[in-house]
C-alpha cells in the first residue's frame, strides 16, 4: 500500500510525503510522486485523509482538466481505503475553504 499526505504551511502546499512498505519518501512536487508510482495499481494506492486528499485537489486545478465535472479519490478511511466522488459540474476553480 502506497499512503500519501500532503505537507502544508497555512495555505500552502510545501510538498508530499509518501509511505510504503520501504518506509517513508518526501517529494517537493506532486509530479516526483506521480513518477515514482508510476506502474502502481490505483487499488494499491490512497491519500492518508480526505483532508490531505482535497487540499490537493484545491491546489492543482489542472486535475480537473477541461470537461473534467467529478474525480474518485481513494483515501484510508481507518478501517481500510475509502472511496469518494467529487463534483465539481461548474469546473470552477476550488479554493482552500471549499473543501476544509
Amino acid at each position: 500500500m502506497f499512503m500519501l499526505s500532503t505537507d502544508t504551511a497555512d495555505t500552502r502546499i510545501l510538498g508530499y510525503t509518501l509511505n510504503c512498505s520501504v518506509g517513508m519518501e518526501v517529494f517537493s512536487t506532486m509530479e516526483e510522486v506521480l513518477l515514482r508510482v508510476h506502474g502502481v495499481p490505483a487499488d494499491q494506492l490512497c491519500w492518508a485523509s480526505l483532508a490531505d486528499a482535497l487540499i490537493d485537489l484545491t491546489w492543482r486545478q489542472e486535475q480537473w482538466g477541461e470537461g473534467t465535472i467529478s474525480q474518485t479519490l481513494g483515501y484510508w478511511g481507518g478501517d481500510g481505503v475509502k472511496r469518494i466522488t467529487i463534483n465539481n459540474p461548474m469546473g470552477v476553480r476550488l479554493e482552500w475553504d471549499d473543501v476544509l
